[in-house]
C-alpha cells in the first residue's frame, strides 16, 4: 500500500493519464484528415452544375466525379462541409426563388447530398463522399412523373412580377407612411381570397394547400393564407420603406404584421380585414354564391394597439418570427402601446358606419363612399375628416363600391358602372354590353380594381329570389375608350323610377278612397270630409319638404346662412359653425379670427394652420411636413 502511494508511481500513472488524454484527442483529426480542401474552383463548377439542373428542372446533380470528403462531426460540421452549405444556400435564392419585389421567396429547396467514404464506420459521422446536390421543389410546379415544369415557373415568375408592380403603383411619394400603409391594405385585400380547404382530416380540421402559404400565392393565385398575406403585406410594406414584422400566433394558428408608422408600432390583420359571408349576401344585401365580396374592405385591425387586439379584436398569443421578417434590425418583439391614435380618421371606429369600403387616393386626396347618405366623400387634407367634401351619387340607384385608376374613380350601383373624372367631376354610365347577355338586365352586386383590370359580379334572377352569378373583367384601356350611355337615357332610368314610384302611390290612394266608399254611406261621410281637407294637408306637407329639401340642399353644399348675416355660407369660405368669420375656414375653436384655417390648437396663430407654407414643427402643411398630420 505504501508503494501504490509512493512520489515514483503518483507519476507514473499521471504520465499515463496524459498520454491517453493525447491519444483520444487527436483521434478524431486523424481518422478525418482526408478531408478535401474545396477550391474557389470547385465551388464554381458545382454551382454552375446546380444552375443548369435548376434551368431544366432536374431533381438530382451527380458530384461522385470530383472525388470530394467531407467530414460530419456529431457536434459540429466541418468546415468544408459548410463551404458546400452556403453554396445550396447561393443557389437557392439566387436561381431557385421567384423575385417578389425586393424578397426572394423559393420554389426549389437545394441541398447536399453526402453518402458514406469506404473507410467511415458509420453513417455522417466520420469522413463522407459529397456524392451530390439533390433538389426538392415546390409541388405546385412538379410533374406527376418526376422534374419541374420550368415553363410554369417561368410563367408564374412574369406574373408575380406583373402582379407586385401594379401594388406597389398604388402608393406615390406624396404620401405619408400611414397613407402608404392603408393603400397597400386595402389593394391587398381588394386582391386576394381565402382559398377552399383541400380535405377535412379526421379531427374536423380543415387542411389546405401548402403552397397557399407562400407570398407567391398573393400575387399568382390571389388565393392565400394568413400566413402569406401577411408575408405578402410585409414584402410591400418593407419595399416602402416602413419596418414592418410578421408576428404568428400558434394558439390562434394565425399571422398578421405588425408595422411602424409616425414613431410607433401598430398592428394589421389584412385577412381578417377581409370581408367573409357565409349568408348568401354581400355587406351591401346582395345575393352571393361564394361567400366572398370581392369588393369589401373593413378595417377594425388596422393600426391598433396590443391592448385593443387583444380586449376587443381577439388577439393573443403573438411572437416575432424573424425569418419572415423584412426588418432584420428587429430581434425582439416591440410594444404597441399607442390606443385610439386613429380613431378619429375616416378609417377609424369613430367612422364606423364606413363598414366595408375602401378608400382611393386620388392627387392627394382620399375618395369614399358614404353609405350612410349615398354620396361621395372626398378629403381635402389627407385622411383627416374635419376638411371635407361631400358629392352626391349620379343617380337615385345606392352607390356599393368605388375603387380608382389613374384620375378616374369607378362606381358601382345596382344598374352598372358609372365613371367619374375627378379634375372635372364629369361622370358617365358605361354602357357594359358583355355584362349583359339573353337573361335579362342583371344585378351589379360586387366590384374591384385590382391586376389593372375592373372586376365585378352580375346577378340574373332566374326564379322567385334565385339567382345565378356570372363575372365580368375589364382592362383601364377599355374602360376610358368605352361608349357610355347618353344622359337622356340615364336621366329618363331614374325618371322612370320615380313614374313608377308615384303610379304606385297613386293606385294604393284610389284604392283606399274605393274601399272606403264601399264601407257604406255613413262610413263614407266622415272620409269625404276627411277628403275635402286632405288635399290642403298633402299640399301642406309637399310644401315644407320641398322647402326642408330647399335647406337641406343649400346647407349641404354650403350655401345655407348659418350666422344670419344676410350672405349665404358659400361666398364665407365654407364657414359652419355660425359665427360670423367670413374667412374662416371649419373653424374648431368658434374664435373671430379671419385667418385661421382649421387652427389645431384654438390660438390666433397662423405659422401652425393647416395650410400655411411655414416649416414651422408644429405644422401641418403636407408639401414641408408629410408625415407630421396626427
Amino acid at each position: 500500500m505504501k508503494d501504490y502511494f509512493s512520489t515514483k508511481n503518483m507519476i507514473r500513472k499521471l504520465l499515463g493519464f496524459c498520454l491517453i488524454m493525447l491519444v483520444s484527442l487527436t483521434l478524431p483529426q486523424i481518422a478525418f484528415a482526408e478531408e478535401t480542401e474545396i477550391t474557389s474552383q470547385m465551388l464554381t463548377e458545382i454551382e454552375s452544375r446546380v444552375n443548369k439542373a435548376l434551368d431544366a428542372g432536374e431533381e438530382y446533380v451527380d458530384l461522385t466525379d470530383l472525388g470530394i470528403i467531407t467530414n460530419m462531426y456529431a457536434d459540429r460540421i466541418g468546415e468544408q462541409y459548410q463551404k458546400v452549405l452556403n453554396l445550396c444556400d447561393t443557389c437557392q435564392n439566387n436561381h431557385g426563388s421567384f423575385f417578389v419585389g425586393s424578397h426572394r421567396d423559393p420554389y426549389a429547396y437545394v441541398s447536399p447530398a453526402i453518402e458514406p467514404a469506404e473507410e467511415a464506420d458509420s453513417y455522417g459521422t466520420g469522413p463522407n463522399l459529397l456524392a451530390g446536390i439533390t433538389i426538392a421543389y415546390d409541388p405546385y410546379y412538379m410533374f406527376s412523373d418526376g422534374g419541374a415544369d420550368t415553363e410554369l415557373i417561368a410563367q408564374s415568375q412574369a406574373k408575380m412580377t406583373q402582379e407586385y408592380d401594379y401594388a406597389i403603383s398604388v402608393v406615390n411619394d406624396h404620401m405619408n407612411d400611414t397613407e402608404k400603409a392603408l393603400a397597400l391594405y386595402d389593394y391587398l385585400i381588394a386582391l386576394t381570397d381565402y382559398p377552399d380547404a383541400e380535405m377535412i382530416d379526421e379531427e374536423g380540421i380543415e387542411v389546405y394547400s401548402k403552397d397557399s402559404c407562400s407570398a407567391c400565392a398573393v400575387f399568382r393565385d390571389h388565393l392565400s393564407l394568413c400566413v402569406a398575406n401577411a408575408t405578402a403585406y410585409c414584402y410591400l410594406l418593407s419595399d416602402c420603406g416602413i419596418p414592418c414584422i410578421r408576428v404568428d400566433s400558434a394558439e390562434m394558428q394565425h399571422s398578421w404584421v405588425m408595422l411602424k408608422v409616425d414613431g410607433a408600432w401598430y398592428h394589421a390583420d389584412p385577412t381578417w380585414d377581409n370581408a367573409r359571408f357565409e349568408n348568401g349576401t354581400t355587406s351591401k344585401g346582395d345575393p352571393n354564391d361564394d361567400s366572398w365580396d370581392i369588393g369589401a374592405a373593413s378595417h377594425h385591425y388596422f393600426l391598433k394597439s396590443d391592448k385593443e387586439m387583444q380586449e376587443g379584436l381577439e388577439h393573443y398569443g403573438w411572437e416575432l418570427v424573424k425569418d419572415y421578417s423584412p426588418d432584420s434590425s428587429v430581434t425582439e418583439l416591440p410594444e404597441a402601446d399607442q390606443s385610439g391614435n386613429y380613431d378619429s380618421l375616416f378609417f377609424g371606429k369613430d367612422n364606423i358606419w364606413q363598414e366595408d369600403v375602401n378608400y382611393n387616393y386620388i392627387n392627394g386626396c382620399w375618395y369614399f363612399l358614404n353609405m350612410a347618405s349615398n354620396q361621395i366623400v372626398k378629403t381635402v387634407y389627407g385622411l383627416d375628416m374635419n376638411k371635407a367634401e361631400y358629392i352626391d351619387a349620379p343617380s337615385e340607384e345606392i352607390m356599393k363600391y368605388a375603387y380608382s385608376s389613374g384620375n378616374y374613380l369607378f362606381i358601382c350601383d345596382d344598374k352598372g358602372i358609372w365613371r367619374c373624372n375627378t379634375l372635372d367631376g364629369k361622370m358617365e354610365r358605361l354602357d357594359l354590353q358583355e355584362a349583359r347577355d339573353q337573361r335579362g338586365t342583371p344585378l351589379f352586386t360586387e366590384m374591384n380594381i385590382a391586376s389593372g383590370q375592373l372586376n365585378g359580379i352580375v346577378q340574373y334572377e332566374i326564379g322567385q329570389e334565385q339567382w345565378e352569378p356570372a363575372a365580368y373583367s375589364y382592362s383601364m384601356e377599355d374602360l376610358l375608350q368605352m361608349a357610355v350611355i347618353p344622359e337622356t337615357e340615364a336621366a329618363a332610368e331614374t325618371e322612370s323610377a320615380s313614374e313608377s314610384a308615384s303610379e304606385t302611390a297613386a293606385q294604393s290612394s284610389s284604392a283606399a278612397v274605393e274601399s272606403s266608399a264601399a264601407a257604406g254611406t255613413e262610413a263614407a261621410k266622415p272620409a269625404k270630409r276627411s277628403g275635402g281637407i286632405l288635399p290642403f294637408v298633402l299640399i301642406g306637407l309637399a310644401a315644407a319638404a320641398g322647402l326642408g329639401g330647399i335647406i337641406y340642399y343649400r346647407k349641404k353644399n354650403g350655401l345655407y346662412d348659418g350666422d344670419e348675416d344676410g350672405n349665404e355660407d358659400g361666398a364665407e369660405a365654407g364657414d359652419d359653425n355660425g359665427a360670423e368669420e367670413k374667412d374662416d375656414i371649419y373653424d374648431p375653436d368658434s374664435a373671430d379670427t379671419a385667418d385661421d384655417l382649421y387652427d389645431t390648437d384654438d390660438a390666433d396663430t397662423t405659422d401652425d394652420d393647416i395650410y400655411d407654407d411655414t416649416d414651422d414643427p408644429d405644422d401641418h402643411n403636407r408639401t414641408n411636413e408629410p408625415d407630421s398630420y396626427i
